[in-house]
């Protein structure tokens, strides 16, 4: 009975079963085996000062062995370790007792909420594209409307800004810096200027308000920019004028002792004196006899962005210094 299991006969007590034999024999012929040997840890004898180094061995797997690794199933209803939810498939119910119509509910959920992940995405990037794109077109059509438009100013003379400014103030109903964007095209035809249609574009996109309103005086100020040695000049400009007319600034003064003459405009025959007197004068409103700092400051800016040259600009300045 003894050698009932074993595939050869007469044998030594002892029964060996399945690949034992085998196992054996191969040990035998070449002093090596499929199975792993285990090793035998020695003990510490009186020696405390000594510290055995401790490997974690691999320990003999039969299955493994013998068979290869164990398959997993991509998907599965039943956990192991409960309260431990590391599978996606974990957070929902089974559906039914047969686990494929899980397996095909969840892989329909799980593509479904990826592509809508996916258009979102898609979508995002779609409209940030879309805004910077028509960001960078309306600065392209803000330089060359504010050059065509600063053009046509300079052509008006030393108060092209301002004058446009009182024309579109004199239109609008509420005699106020807005007027409706409706309103906005025929106003300019109206001076001369024809506007295309991405231009109109770039206005409302600019300078809108919730009221469908375009504020005109923005637009004129984008227009303006001034130097810092301009600026400086400005500053000692007004200095001046307030040593000779005290604290306030009067119209009246200006209109007495401009000195049409030895301005620009009148020395190469493009205006009158007169002229220059009456724009002047119509460059603040008519019951206007104080004039604030602010104010001045600001036609000298817009003055010094229709007049490019240098030296004009500071003979104006001398003109308005009565010198």
């Amino acid at each position: 009975m003894t050698n009932i299991y074993n595939k050869v006969y007469h044998l030594p007590n002892g029964t060996l079963i399945g690949n034992w034999y085998e196992e054996q024999c191969l040990r035998d012929k070449t002093n090596e085996g499929r199975a792993i040997v285990p090793k035998h840890i020695p003990k510490k004898i009186l020696n405390f000062d000594y510290e055995i180094p401790f490997k974690p061995e691999e320990h003999d797997d039969t299955f493994k062995r013998t068979l290869g690794d164990r398959p997993y199933n991509s998907f599965s209803t039943t956990y192991q370790t409960y309260g431990d939810f590391p599978k996606p498939e974990g957070n929902y119910k089974n559906l039914s007792f047969k686990e494929r119509i899980f397996n095909d509910f969840f892989k329909r959920y799980v593509l479904k909420k990826e592509n809508v992940i996916k258009e979102k995405e898609e979508k995002e990037d779609f409209e940030t594209k879309r805004k910077r794109e028509y960001v960078e077109k309306m600065k392209i059509i803000e330089e060359s409307f504010n050059k065509r438009l600063l053009e046509y100013c300079i052509k008006k003379g030393w108060m092209g800004i301002r004058n446009f400014k009182n024309f579109l103030k004199e239109l609008s109903p509420k005699k106020d810096n807005f007027i409706h964007k409706d309103d906005l095209k025929f106003y300019f035809l109206n001076y001369g200027i024809l506007l295309m249609d991405k231009e109109i574009e770039y206005i409302y996109f600019r300078f809108q308000n919730s009221k469908n309103e375009i504020d005109y005086n923005s637009v004129f100020n984008s227009l303006i920019f001034v130097s810092e040695s301009r600026f400086n000049q400005i500053k000692e400009h007004l200095e001046k004028l307030h040593k000779f007319q005290g604290e306030n600034l009067t119209k009246d003064w200006f209109i007495k002792y401009i000195k049409e003459d030895n301005h620009p405009e009148a020395r190469n025959g493009t205006k009158l004196g007169k002229e220059i007197l009456y724009e002047f004068n119509n460059a603040f409103p008519k019951k206007t006899q104080i004039i604030d700092d602010r104010e001045y400051v600001q036609l000298l800016c817009e003055i010094s962005a229709c007049e490019p040259e240098d030296s004009n600009f500071n003979q104006i300045l001398r003109c308005l210094e009565n010198l």
